[in-house]
Parts: C-alpha cells; structure tokens; sequence
C-alpha cells in the first residue's frame, strides 16, 4: 500500500485536491495524448503528487514524462518518518518489464549503477550534489516484485496456468518481472548491466590500449534498402575480445551513401587499410596485429 511505502499523511482537505487534480490530469492527458497532439499544455498546472499507472503505455512518452515533472510545484506539506523533502512533490507510477523509454530512460540506468558504479548521462540524480562533490544520489526508486509476489491477490490456478504456457524469455519477462529481457535474441544470456558500458568509456578503452599494443579491427554488415542496413564496429582487444565500439542501422540508403559512411567511421577510429575483409572476421581478428581492409565497397556482398 502507498502508506506502508512512503508512510505519509496528508490532511482531509489537501487529500480532496488532489485526487481532483488526478482527475483533471487524466481527462486532459485522455483528450490530447489520444488524438493528434503529441504534446500537452500544462503551463499552468500545479500538483503535489502524481500518480500513474501502467507508465510503458504506448500513448504516454518521454516528453510528457519530463513536462510533469515541471509541474510538481505545489505546497502540501510531507507529514512522514522518512527523510524527504518538506513538500510532497513526487511522483509514484506502476509499470511493466519492457524495452521502451521506461526501461532505456529510468529503469536501466539506476540498474547499471548499482551493478557497476557506471554514471550515465540519463540517471536520474541529485545533480548539484553530483558536480561539487561526485556522491551518487539517486532521486529515483525502483521497487521490483514478481506475479508470486502478488499470489494472494490472484485467482486459484493463475500461476500455474502461466508456468505451463510461459517458458524462458517470456517467463523472466512476465512473471518474474526482469528488464533486460531482449526479445528474439540468438544469445539469450545477453545483459545490459554485463554486456554494455558507456561509449565514452570504450573509447578511452581504445585509446589506453593504442599506446601499448595494435588493435585488431572487426566489421559485420547486412546490407537492406527498403530494410534497414546494419553496421558494426569491433576492434580485438589484447585479451581477445571483440569490442563494439561503433555502427548505425538505418534504412533507405543507396549503395554509395552506406558506403560513405562506412568510410567516415573507419576515418574517425583511425584503423590500418592494407587488404580486404574477409567474410569470416573471426578467422582473419587476431590480438597480435591488425586485420586492415580495402575500401569500403569490399563489405558489400550481392
């Protein structure tokens, strides 16, 4: 429940204005968000507390996210034992596993710091406390549970109705409520916190392993027109492994332009060109030189 949460109390009269603010928010956010208007008026809105529910909906973005938050601007005093601000002014949303803003914007970046110290640029903080003195102080809060969490609240035989039909991805995703759960992948073992780091960060990588020792450079490609067309950049670190430090996926583009691309990235990480790539990159990527290619029209195949 919200009080044994946030353990706060607010006075009758306070509690009557804002659930007739909620009121007015969702009949705004129902009449713009739904029809044409990818953005909403709130200029002069005001609100001690919001809340929402079901946050990943597809209808409800990043930018009307961030204008709310302009609008937790009211006066209600916070009544509580925990340490808060003297005014309410936060927001408190529910929502479900899933790849869009929420995960990318709030949900993976607080996960990645506490797993591995990283600060990226989208975490949300005390940025102030962050600038003069480099503390980490999230302002956001993530309570996680599970569908066996939310056992007594479910009819008889729903869990095990989902355990027989749920299996693998979907059961991590939907019952036991993860978020890095990509879908259709080839390497399901695949993670965010473990997989990915910053790119500002895998170039200093690059540029500290240059001053000792010749990367090996790797590229993968699958050409589309109408689809999109992929590229990578790899390079092979001393250890032997392959880093992705670069690429784009983009459609529509002819042959040339992808090729003037290609070009410009292989510019801009400075790699050796002396022959061409092979078609099988494992084989020709070696920690002890570097595989250079010819120009870019070797990575296109018919």
């Amino acid at each position: 429940s919200i009080n044994s949460i946030f353990d706060f109390k607010i006075s009758i009269q306070k509690s009557f204005i804002i659930m007739y603010a909620f009121f007015c928010l969702f009949s705004y956010i129902k009449m713009n968000v739904r029809g044409d208007s990818k953005t909403m008026n709130l200029l002069s809105a005001t609100f001690d507390f919001i809340f929402i529910d079901q946050l990943e909906d597809p209808e409800f973005n990043y930018d009307l996210f961030c204008d709310l938050q302009g609008r937790l601007r009211g006066t209600a005093k916070y009544i509580g034992n925990e340490d808060k601000p003297e005014y309410c002014n936060f927001m408190m949303c529910t929502t479900n596993p899933t790849q869009n803003w929420v995960c990318t914007k709030l949900v993976r970046p607080l996960k990645t710091w506490q797993a591995t110290g990283v600060v990226g640029d989208d975490l949300l903080k005390d940025e102030t406390l962050y600038k003069k003195t480099g503390e980490v102080k999230p302002i956001i809060e993530l309570i996680e549970g599970t569908t066996y969490d939310n056992a007594d609240h479910l009819p008889p035989g729903f869990i095990e109705r989902l355990e027989n039909i749920y299996k693998g991805n979907r059961r991590r995703k939907y019952m036991l409520g993860e978020w890095d759960v990509g879908e259709n992948l080839v390497y399901d073992m695949f993670s965010y916190q473990n997989n990915v780091i910053d790119h500002n960060l895998m170039v200093e990588h690059l540029e500290e392993m240059k001053e000792k020792y010749v990367p090996g450079w790797v590229e993968g490609f699958d050409y589309g027109v109408a689809k999109p067309s992929c590229y990578l950049l790899a390079f092979v670190d001393e250890y032997g492994c392959y880093n992705f430090v670069d690429g784009w996926y983009k459609a529509e583009l002819s042959v040339r332009e992808q090729a003037a691309m290609i070009n410009d990235m292989r510019e801009k990480f400075k790699q050796t060109r002396d022959r061409s790539l092979s078609h099988s990159p494992y084989r020709d990527a070696h920690p002890t030189g570097s595989p250079a290619y010819g120009p870019p029209w070797s990575c296109f195949r018919p």
